[in-house]
C-alpha cells in the first residue's frame, strides 16, 4: 500500500469520527459540506492528469 493511500484512508477515518460528533451535535450537514472538498480535490487530480500530454515535451511555437 502506497503512503499516500495510507494517509487518504487516515483522513477518512478521522472524517468518520468527526462526523459522528457533529451528528450528535445536531450539525450533520457540515459533515457532508467538508467531505464534498475532498472528493473535490480527488475529481479535480484525477481532471488534470487526464489533461496532461502523453509526451513530456512542449511544443514549440512560431
Amino acid at each position: 500500500m502506497r503512503l499516500k493511500t495510507f494517509v487518504y484512508i487516515l483522513l477518512f477515518a478521522a472524517f468518520i469520527v468527526a462526523s459522528l460528533f457533529l451528528y450528535d451535535k445536531q450539525f450533520g450537514a457540515v459533515s457532508f459540506f467538508t467531505i464534498s472538498f475532498f472528493f473535490f480535490y480527488l475529481a479535480y487530480r484525477e481532471h488534470r492528469k487526464e489533461k496532461k500530454p502523453l509526451s513530456g515535451k512542449k511544443r514549440r511555437k512560431g
